[in-house]
């Protein structure tokens, strides 16, 4: 045994004395902090120091409470059990073992150091609460605890803030470098999704990303892409199944795009994922571009970006960007033009459905105008098949006696350098760089809040406005011939695509009621397309 052992072993040896017996059930209570890899050889060195320290001062170790790669300063949000909101360290056997002290299945507690033990305040407090009604000692391998006195007592509190600061200062310092790693584009060597430990592609698990992130573009549905993640056969990094929670956070990272991310303390309401803002966690460089982190992207960034600004679309409350995916291809387009009772046409977006018809139980496909209690009339309706195909022929129509002989380009025209749109675009831009070029040179005066709260405000008015700028230049959409236009309608291989290409041209069809009755044959008087001018962006309605 070491001198230093031998002198620790005869203080703590003394003060068991004063505790007035040796703990003959003791509790063993071993922790670290960090054991990414799960190999457990700090805990079990601490257990086996513990035991034969315990065997030098003539304690008996009853059980033994570990916590591997387990914090003693890191925080979680928590629902007390009086229904109240608290941060707490969650450690699981550290609170069994002060409820096993105090109802006396163990008689004292055995730490290799008070910093093993504990890091915050609130948690010693519980303990000295508990060794102060029970008057069971605790002892520790390094450092002398005695929280039977008064001195003692003093002495962990000041030991306890140390710690505190510490690990304050740590988790400063490790919030830094991972700032400069990020910034310098560097990733941490971890398993991502889609990614080995050393950054190289697992292709099934990118192909399943892709594919999901393909189905929320199309649909904007995280859960039927989560369905079709769960039926496949790639499981998340860490096994089991996967949730929608799981799969926003694989697909708004940006690391998905190859794109550096930073969500440390050191940005306001860092440590977790911008739940509202996901490309916030983007980090960018002086001039406004995106850094990259070295991995070979899996997603686009521009597909990416689109899945970001949707998410932050719906928090601020605003309608989602796509239109809702429709079964049947007039659905919403054509309009009821039945005369309510009031002498009012009703006008109401008619929808696709199905039903069976009573004497042969086949099935067939209607447009309806929706009943009364849903603000429709109810009162037209018609076989799909039929107006499918007349729309489709009126279309065709149309395109050879409107659509140009040949393809003609978009219509552009100038923006005006001097407009108030695009003079307060360029003074952002030149604001924001300002920002960026300071926070990069270490600028004093562009604190963090600046930098990562009023930044990421200024980008998306920058955004917005540069979007305004574009679309006063852009006024007209190419213009395609009726030949061109027919070819893409028959390659269409599905309904959204031939919706496209309608929304193109129609801005609505009315449906009248028909002059015939029965089975006869559509009335195709009844039935009149209102049509965009050709080259005109007016959206459909």
């Amino acid at each position: 045994m070491s001198e230093e052992r031998r002198q620790t072993t005869a203080l703590i040896t003394g003060a068991a004395s004063t505790f007035g017996f040796k703990p003959q059930n003791a509790g063993l209570y071993v922790r670290i902090s960090d054991d990414r890899f799960g190999e457990e050889r700090g805990v079990t060195r601490q257990t086996e120091d513990g035991h034969t320290f315990a065997g030098h001062i003539g304690w008996k170790i009853g059980k033994t409470y570990c916590e591997n790669d387990t914090s003693a300063y890191r925080k979680r949000k928590t629902t007390l059990p009086d229904g109240s909101v608290a941060w707490r360290v969650f450690r699981p056997e550290f609170r069994q073992m002060l409820d096993d002290l105090y109802h006396g299945r163990i008689d004292g507690i055995i730490v290799v150091d008070q910093d093993r033990l504990l890091r915050q305040p609130r948690d010693l407090e519980d303990l000295i609460d508990i060794v102060e009604y029970t008057h069971r000692p605790v002892t520790g391998i390094t450092s002398q605890i005695n929280l039977m006195t008064s001195e003692g007592r003093a002495m962990a509190r000041m030991m306890a803030a140390v710690a505190v600061k510490s690990s304050e200062d740590t988790a400063r310092r490790v919030s830094r470098a991972k700032l400069e790693d990020a910034v310098e584009g560097k990733a941490r060597l971890v398993r991502r999704f889609g990614w080995t430990m050393a950054g190289e592609i697992i292709p099934e698990e990118k192909e399943a990303a892709q594919k999901a992130a393909a189905i929320v573009l199309k649909t904007g549905s995280w859960h039927v892409a989560t369905t079709t993640l769960q039926q496949g056969d790639v499981p998340p990094v860490k096994g089991g199944l996967w949730n929608e929670k799981s799969v926003r956070a694989m697909l708004l990272s940006p690391t998905i795009a190859g794109i550096a991310l930073y969500r440390g303390v050191m940005r306001p309401g860092g440590g977790k994922p911008n739940a509202k803002d996901p490309a916030a966690d983007a980090i960018k460089d002086p001039q406004g571009e995106y850094i990259k982190n070295g991995l070979t992207p899996i997603l686009d960034v521009k597909d990416w970006e689109v899945l970001c600004a949707r998410v932050k679309d719906k928090a601020e409350g605003k309608p989602p960007g796509i239109p809702t995916t429709k079964k049947y291809l007039l659905s919403g387009i054509l309009r009821c033009a039945n005369v309510r009772e009031d002498g009012t046409v009703c006008g109401t977006p008619m929808i696709g459905t199905l039903f069976r018809r009573k004497r042969t139980d086949e099935p067939k496909v209607i447009y309806r105008c929706p009943g009364r209690t849903i603000g429709g009339c109810g009162g037209i309706h018609r076989l799909a098949e039929p107006v499918d195909e007349l729309v489709t022929d009126l279309l065709f129509r149309h395109l050879r006696r409107k659509a140009p002989r040949t393809k003609a380009p978009a219509a552009t025209v100038p923006i005006a350098a001097d407009s108030p749109e695009a003079e307060k675009l360029a003074r952002l831009r030149q604001r924001a760089a300002a920002i960026r070029q300071g926070y990069s040179d270490g600028d004093e005066t562009v604190t963090d809040e600046t930098f990562f709260s009023t930044l990421p405000k200024m980008e998306a008015e920058i955004k917005a406005l540069a979007a305004k700028v574009e679309a006063q230049a852009l006024p007209t959409a190419p213009q395609y011939t009726a030949e061109e236009v027919i070819k893409e309608w028959e390659e269409a291989d599905d309904i959204a695509g031939k919706r496209a290409i309608l929304a193109r041209y129609l801005i609505a069809v009315k449906v009248a009621p028909s002059a015939t009755r029965g089975r006869a044959p559509l009335d195709h008087n009844s039935i009149t397309p209102v049509w965009k001018k050709i080259g005109s962006t007016t959206t459909t309605p």
